[in-house]
């Protein structure tokens, strides 16, 4: 037996409207999720790239500073990946 809600009836008491509005909802969070996946991913990366051992209670500069390089690199290339998509599409 499943927990979810048997939503079958719901798509004949939505309008045209809801199911856009619904659709672009459901578009919105499932990129939100992406994103966050992807930064936690490239975060992850980095920390192990970055931080060889743990020496203090606090990164040292060295440390602080690839960092906020290789997650500076990850956001380069992800706005260049965006805009190359985008200038493909129109």
């Amino acid at each position: 037996m499943s927990d979810a809600p048997d939503l079958s009836s719901l798509d004949s008491q939505l309008t045209a409207t809801d199911k856009s509005e619904l659709q672009t909802f459901l578009n919105h969070t499932r990129q939100r999720s992406e994103i966050q996946q992807r930064t936690h991913v490239m975060t992850d990366m980095c920390f192990k790239k970055c931080v060889t051992g743990i020496k203090s209670a606090s990164l040292d500069r060295t440390e602080e500073a690839c960092l906020s390089n290789c997650l500076d690199r990850f956001y380069d290339v992800a706005k260049l990946t965006v805009q190359h998509l985008q200038s493909h599409r129109g």
